[in-house]
C-alpha cells in the first residue's frame, strides 16, 4: 500500500463521505491542513455528512488531548469540545446549555456519565460515541442499559484510528488509510496480533505493532463493508494468562474474552471486578458489587468450567476486597499477569 497525498486524501474523503473542505474559511492557528482532514474522516466515521448539520456533538476531552485544539480550531456551529479536567458542574452546566444529539467520549468518561442521573437532562441526546480504547464488555452492557442510546465504538491508538464499528455493531479495521499485518498467536480460531502501517495521521507510513489480540469474524458482516470485520477484541497483551495444558504442561494462552464470559453472566450483581494471574497455578480476584459467599463460590465454579474446557490445570483462586486489589500508578487494569512470560 502506497502512502496517500494530502490531495488524494482530499478527493477520497469528498467521494466516499462527501466531505467538503472550503481552505480559506479555515482559521489561522497552528493546527496543520493534514490535521484539520484527518478530523473530517473521524467525524463522518461518526455521522454522515447528510446527517451531520443536523446534529450537535459534544466532545468531551481533556484540555490537554491534542484532539480538543484540532477541534476548537475548525469553528464549527455545531461541535463543541468540553472539557473534562475542568469541574463536574461546569461539564453538566455546559452539556445543559448545549443539548447535543451525539457525545463523543472516552469509555471510561461515557461509564461515568452512564451511572448519573444527569444524563436524563438530555433528552435530544440519540447516540453516544466511545472514542479510544475499546469498551470493556461489562461497561458496554452498562452503558447501553444506562443510556439507551446507540453506542458505536472508534478505536484509537496515537492519534490514528484503528477500527470502528458499523451499524450492525461489528468492529471494522480501518484497512482504507492503514496497513494491516497478522501476527498470528491462534491460527486456528483467527487470533492474531495487528502490525499496522499508518498513512493517514501526522505521523503517516509510521510502522508498529499494537498490544491487542484481535478475533477476526470467519462470516462476512451483514453490512457488506470490503474492511476486515472482527469478531472481537480478546484485550490487551498482558492480560493473557498462561496455564499448563492438560497432559502435556505446555503453556496454553487463556485469553481474557474468556474471563469476562464468566463475569458476564454476573453483570447485574458485578459493579467492577480485576482478576490478577500471581502464578502459573495461582489467580487473585476482587470484586465489588453484591457480593456474597454464594456468589463467590458460583464466580469460581464458572471460571473452573472454563479452565475444564480449555483442557488447562485449574489454578487456586482467592478472593480479596476490592479495596485491596492492585493499583497501579498509570491506571486500574481488570485483568493482568504479575509475571513476564
Amino acid at each position: 500500500m502506497q502512502r496517500k497525498s494530502l490531495g488524494v486524501l482530499y478527493h477520497y474523503l469528498q467521494n466516499k463521505y462527501g466531505l467538503k473542505f472550503s481552505r480559506e474559511s479555515l482559521p489561522q492557528s497552528n493546527i496543520s491542513e493534514k490535521q484539520r482532514l484527518w478530523f473530517r474522516q473521524l467525524l463522518a466515521m461518526i455521522q454522515p455528512l447528510k446527517e451531520i448539520r443536523r446534529q450537535r456533538i459534544a466532545f468531551m476531552l481533556n484540555r490537554d488531548n491534542p484532539l480538543f485544539d484540532i477541534i476548537t480550531s475548525m469553528v464549527e456551529e455545531n461541535i463543541q469540545c468540553i472539557d473534562l479536567l475542568q469541574s463536574h458542574a461546569n461539564q453538566w452546566q455546559q452539556l445543559n446549555k448545549y443539548q447535543p444529539t451525539v457525545v463523543v467520549s472516552s469509555p471510561s468518561a461515557l461509564l461515568m456519565l452512564a451511572m448519573t442521573d444527569e444524563m436524563k437532562a438530555l433528552p435530544m441526546l440519540n447516540k453516544i460515541v466511545a472514542l479510544g480504547a475499546l469498551l470493556d464488555p461489562l461497561d458496554q452492557q452498562c452503558i447501553e442499559k444506562h443510556l439507551s442510546v446507540p453506542l458505536q465504538q472508534i478505536y484509537m491508538h496515537q492519534n490514528c484510528i484503528i477500527a470502528s464499528t458499523c451499524r450492525y455493531g461489528t468492529l471494522h479495521v480501518n484497512e482504507t488509510n492503514l496497513e494491516l499485518e497478522k501476527e498470528w498467536i491462534d491460527p486456528v480460531n483467527k487470533r492474531f496480533i495487528p502490525i499496522i502501517t499508518d498513512f493517514s495521521s501526522e505521523n503517516s507510513g509510521k510502522r508498529y505493532k499494537l498490544q491487542n489480540v484481535f478475533k477476526a469474524k470467519t462470516q462476512a458482516c451483514a453490512c457488506k463493508a470490503p474492511e476486515l470485520a472482527l469478531e472481537k477484541s480478546e484485550g490487551h497483551c498482558e492480560e493473557i494468562f498462561y496455564f499448563p495444558e492438560k497432559g502435556s504442561g505446555k503453556l496454553k494462552p487463556f485469553f481474557p474474552s474468556f474471563v469476562r464470559q464468566a463475569f458476564m453472566r454476573y453483570a447485574h450483581l458485578i459493579q467492577d471486578y480485576q482478576i490478577i494471574q500471581l502464578t502459573l497455578d495461582r489467580v487473585q480476584i476482587a470484586l465489588k458489587g453484591e457480593i456474597d459467599e454464594r456468589l463467590f463460590r458460583q464466580v469460581k465454579e464458572r471460571l473452573e468450567d472454563l479452565f475444564l474446557m480449555q483442557h488447562v490445570d485449574s489454578p487456586a483462586i482467592d478472593f480479596i476486597s476490592f479495596e485491596e486489589r492492585k493499583v497501579t500508578d498509570d491506571q486500574v487494569r481488570r485483568m493482568r499477569r504479575q509475571f513476564i512470560m
